[in-house]
């Protein structure tokens, strides 16, 4: 069976060989999906925590306590330190999550799972924070710091090999024979934790180590094609979205922008079908869903990439203007609605808004009019600095392209008349329906959201909306492309 080597978690420096090739297991085994909800029953919840440490070597004075949040980490707790010595201590139980001790001044750190049991203490010292962990009180730690020495101790196994495949040839037999040790102790390491994840199903990190494993694409599936589809299918399998514990280790948020930003295709279409995907599924934990919502909004509502506005107003339309998003205020609710009904008629896959001006000659014409596969729409200022610089290229650009079934509409937005006129000459366009509306009767500027100036949409034979937000250079690249013809 084979895995495809996509998502890399680096909880702890100890916890993952990076670099073993795990494209194939060479187990027999099918792999099922790990079974949420079964295994070794929960302990009970304390109600308030008490941490001690003793941490031989540490000289310093403060202790932190600090969790992950989803990308990011906050501070929870500090602990005055006196001979290596220090507590953390609290009159309610702490939220479930992996937890970082901090020391500093060095900021070095080690990780505990702090979520049923909240009442043990931790030994070490500084010659090995990680490796000389000792817990006593909490089980689940101890199971973690088995894992982790587990794999500590197949590390120098691995870093041999690694040193071994210096310099061999990558098509020879001795590559392929080191490539399979490696692929032997990495199929070793996910068998293992795929029975923690088994057994202890509904402990945390059991809920963790799940996150982390990857779908194995079963042997029968041999395309390229096809394996990625299915890989994509099963991403989820062993994700639980409903889990808020899970925010709080460094595995759900890179679980979920990995979907977005490595298995899902670049176009307003697909990603919005991938966030509804992932949203749908955490909507049944108010914590982990107020977490998302506005992250994968945040995500994509400031990109200068072409179509991302169709996900903010996805996002708007479909989670905070129906209500879903609880938390939002109406001040915000309004903002956010206004902006997406601005958006919303000039979306890319829309038809484009039709809309009448007067042409050079004081005649009235309307944007449907133009003839042809394709139409370039063309909003610019003759003041504006870069329409100086953008509107000598599109008449470049569309001299290559007027006589080839594309349609130029271009549309004044200020100014006089007479100025316009000369620019029009100025810029020595050779075709085209050239248009001004200095006062905005048409009312095209709300119809196309122009904020700004210049901007380029460029629309199908149906005036169907395909592009926009390109650059000259990209103009040219995609009427090549649509026209097919080869580029100069």
């Amino acid at each position: 069976m084979k895995r495809i080597a996509i998502l890399t978690f680096a909880a702890m420096a100890t916890m993952a060989f990076s670099g073993c090739d795990s494209s194939k297991d060479t187990s027999t085994t099918k792999q099922a999906p790990v079974v949420m909800g079964e295994g070794k029953p929960l302990p009970p919840q304390d109600s308030s925590y008490e941490l001690s440490f003793d941490i031989g070597g540490f000289s310093g004075d403060t202790a932190l306590l600090a969790v992950r949040f989803g990308s990011s980490n906050r501070l929870r707790d500090t602990a005055l330190v006196q001979n290596g010595k220090f507590v953390f201590k609290g009159d309610t139980a702490l939220k479930g999550g992996m937890y970082m001790v901090v020391l500093p001044p060095e900021n070095n750190f080690f990780e505990l799972i702090i979520d049923r049991d909240q009442h043990f203490s931790v030994k070490s010292n500084m010659q090995d924070l990680i490796g000389n962990v000792k817990v006593e009180g909490s089980e689940e730690n101890e199971l973690m710091y088995r894992d982790i020495a587990l794999l500590a101790s197949m590390r120098p196994k691995v870093d041999s090999l690694r040193k071994l495949m210096e310099g061999v040839p990558e098509s020879s037999s001795r590559n392929k024979e080191l490539r399979e040790q490696l692929a032997n102790i990495d199929s070793t390491v996910v068998r293992h934790r795929r029975n923690i994840s088994q057994e202890y199903g509904n402990w945390l990190y059991g809920k963790f180590l799940a996150t982390m494993l990857e779908p194995t694409i079963p042997d029968s599936i041999t395309e390229q094609e096809a394996q990625f589809f299915w890989y994509k299918k099963h991403y989820f399998d062993n994700v639980d979205l409903t889990d808020d514990r899970l925010l709080r280790t460094v595995a759900l948020d890179q679980k979920v922008m990995t979907y977005l930003d490595n298995l899902t295709f670049k176009d307003p279409d697909s990603i919005n079908a991938s966030i509804n995907l992932i949203l749908n599924k955490a909507e049944e934990n108010d914590e982990v869903f107020k977490y998302f919502v506005p992250t994968i909004l945040n995500k994509y509502v400031e990109s200068k990439m072409m179509g991302y506005d169709g996900v903010y107003v996805n996002v708007v339309e479909n989670y905070y203007l129906t209500g879903k998003a609880w938390w939002a205020d109406s001040a915000t609710l309004a903002k956010m609605e206004e902006r997406a009904l601005a958006l919303s008629p000039n979306l890319i896959g829309r038809p484009a808004p039709d809309f009448t001006t007067t042409n050079l000659s004081g005649k009235k014409v309307n944007l449907y009019s133009m003839p042809g596969e394709w139409t370039i729409l063309y909003f610019w200022d003759y003041d504006c600095s870069h329409c100086k610089t953008v509107t000598p290229e599109l008449a470049r650009v569309y001299d290559k392209f007027k006589d080839k079934d594309v349609s130029l509409f271009t549309v004044s937005i200020n100014g006089t008349v007479d100025i316009w006129k000369e620019r029009i000459k100025d810029y020595h366009f050779t075709a085209g329906v050239h248009t001004a509306d200095p006062s905005r009767a048409s009312g095209f500027d709300a119809m196309y959201d122009l904020r700004s100036t210049p901007r380029v949409f460029v629309l199908d034979k149906n005036k169907i909306i395909r592009y926009k937000q390109i650059t000259m250079e990209q103009l040219e690249d995609i009427l090549n492309h649509e026209l097919g013809l080869s580029e100069e």
